[in-house]
């Protein structure tokens, strides 16, 4: 995926990310053929920025992640995985959910997909204080 992206494939690059998360939904719409306006080269520019942080720097730190399971079992504080409940078979929530499992404990179930806080922070910022009062 990462090779992918510095070859210069970025819709490849995404294509292959969303297979190995196994998200639900659609990937973007390939860019409009032809001159684009200039509002639509400037957002475009925005998101090669961002592929080329996520892509170029994110992807290579998180490939390469392995949590430390006994310092979190050891923690001072509670570890609360969270999954969203609309990414369900996802990878980021089978991740979630192996996480509760290996530290012992449940995954809290939260609004929204990956990103519910985004999609839907008043009903994630409710559950956020359901979860953490809930000692």
């Amino acid at each position: 995926m990462v090779d992918t992206y510095k070859s210069g494939d970025f819709g490849g690059a995404f294509r292959k990310f969303s297979v190995l998360i196994e998200m639900h939904g659609e990937a973007p719409p390939p860019p409009p053929q032809g001159e684009p306006t200039p509002e639509a080269a400037e957002a475009m520019a925005t998101m090669q920025k961002n592929m080329a942080l996520f892509f170029g720097d994110y992807m290579e730190a998180i490939a390469d992640y392995e949590p430390d399971l006994e310092a979190m079992r050891k923690a001072s504080c509670r570890i609360v995985p969270g999954v969203g409940e609309e990414s369900e078979g996802e990878l980021a929530h089978k991740g979630g959910l192996g996480l509760a499992k290996q530290l012992g404990t449940r995954a809290a179930v939260f609004p929204g997909a990956h990103t519910g806080f985004d999609s839907h922070p008043a009903a994630f910022a409710a559950r956020l204080r359901e979860v953490l009062g809930d000692q």
